[in-house]
């Protein structure tokens, strides 16, 4: 541990009393303390800020020089420390998201091209329940019995010779007697008259 060693060989040679700094953090340096983490309202996205800002630490090597303006040592486990201990911008950001690029919106105008469509595709697709098939069937058989009737040709029957009465010869010959009667009445009446 020779690099400690050499710090306290360093802080009882000075007797300067202890005293507090000001100063920038010169460019090309990475410190935690110079790091700000922004997070934005939406989660997931953080970005960084590396800022140059005034940093005030109590120097208790007393020698006027900086942590970052002191020799190495031979070790040099000061600076690997530090390196090792640094926060970057890379840590935070989403490569992902910041590597997409946007697509411009291109200028042509949208135009919407009517599809041809069918009304009656949903009939087709959809099949007949128990009771429409029913309800098919018996409207077919009706069908078949109208045509049935319509086919057939209508005949009549002659009837018994026992059941037939003659009415249209009795009524013939009941006029003519008539007739008769009424042409001997009409003679007779002529006859008194002259």
């Amino acid at each position: 541990d020779k690099f400690y060693n050499d710090l306290d060989n360093e802080h009882s040679q000075l007797s300067s009393p202890r005293r507090t700094r000001e100063f920038e953090i010169p460019e090309g340096r990475d410190d935690i303390e110079d790091m700000e983490v922004v997070s934005s309202a939406r989660g997931g996205f953080r970005s960084t800020i590396q800022s140059k800002k005034k940093v005030s630490f109590k120097d208790t090597f007393n020698d006027g020089l900086s942590t970052f303006d002191r020799p190495q040592t031979a070790s040099g486990r000061f600076t690997k420390s530090l390196k090792e201990e640094v926060v970057t911008g890379k840590d935070y950001t989403n490569h992902r998201r910041a590597n997409k690029k946007r697509k411009g919106k291109s200028n042509e105008r949208r135009i919407t091209v009517p599809k041809p469509f069918k009304f009656d595709t949903r009939d087709k697709i959809r099949p007949k329940s128990i009771r429409e098939r029913k309800v098919d069937e018996m409207i077919e058989e009706k069908k078949i019995k109208e045509e049935n009737l319509l086919q057939h040709i209508f005949r009549a029957k002659q009837p018994h010779k026992d059941i037939i009465t003659p009415k249209y010869n009795q009524i013939m010959q009941k006029n003519e007697n008539r007739r008769k009667q009424v042409k001997d009445n009409s003679s007779k009446i002529l006859l008194e008259r002259q």
